[in-house]
């Protein structure tokens, strides 16, 4: 089984998503399972993982074509497979009628840099009605709470 397998963008920034797609061209078996593997800088991950879906395969119900969200995770602060910044290299294997295996690709693209953990450095200062800052004040005086950056 041969096919052609598609990365959407060449380049994404540090937490921007990727889409891969792959169309597969039969040759006299019909694609029944598959799976994408994506390794890079830091690890690599298949999916699905060994032991869910159907053994580590998903089931083919899109006929042809399928496709893949490649997606960094918030709440872990990752990619999956722990895939830092850097070429990550994608293939699909394919799982035909016939019981035989085929890979279509690699292809590459890049994960730009996390940007520096640089916060904002704050000041923090009461001031008088009219926006200036003041160093003293008594028990009657109007003061606001201002922040400078």
């Amino acid at each position: 089984m041969t096919g052609t397998l598609t990365i959407q963008k060449p380049y994404i920034d540090w937490k921007e998503n990727n889409t891969f797609t792959v169309v597969v061209e039969p040759k006299g078996c019909t694609l029944d399972k598959f799976k994408w593997t994506m390794s890079g800088n830091g690890g690599s991950i298949t999916m699905p993982p060994a032991g869910a879906a159907d053994n580590g395969w998903y089931k083919n119900t899109s006929g042809n074509t399928n496709g893949y969200l490649f997606t960094f995770n918030n709440a872990l602060k990752q990619y999956p497979g722990s895939i830092q910044s850097g070429k990550v290299t994608v293939t699909f294997t394919a799982l035909d009628s016939c019981g035989t295996e085929s890979v279509i690709g690699p292809k590459d693209f890049e994960i730009g840099s996390p940007p520096p953990n640089n916060p904002p450095e704050l000041r923090v200062s009461f001031t008088n009605a009219s926006g200036e800052e003041i160093g003293q004040a008594i028990v009657v005086d109007t003061m606001m709470l201002r922040v400078f950056l």
